[in-house]
């Protein structure tokens, strides 16, 4: 992680390099709590106004 610079610190040693799906990023949480919030809210508004 400190050599490259790049990736967000996923543990202690190790990161996530792939950021090809950015807007997906959002979705990444701390919490439990937070996460289950906001992927229930992207599922609620993925099934919106799509037929």
């Amino acid at each position: 992680y400190a050599r490259s610079g790049k990736g967000i610190k996923w543990k202690l040693m190790s990161k996530l390099e792939d950021l090809d799906f950015a807007d997906d990023l959002d979705l990444l949480s701390h919490r439990l709590q937070d996460m289950q919030e906001k992927t229930g809210c992207s599922g609620r508004n993925g099934t919106t106004g799509r037929s």
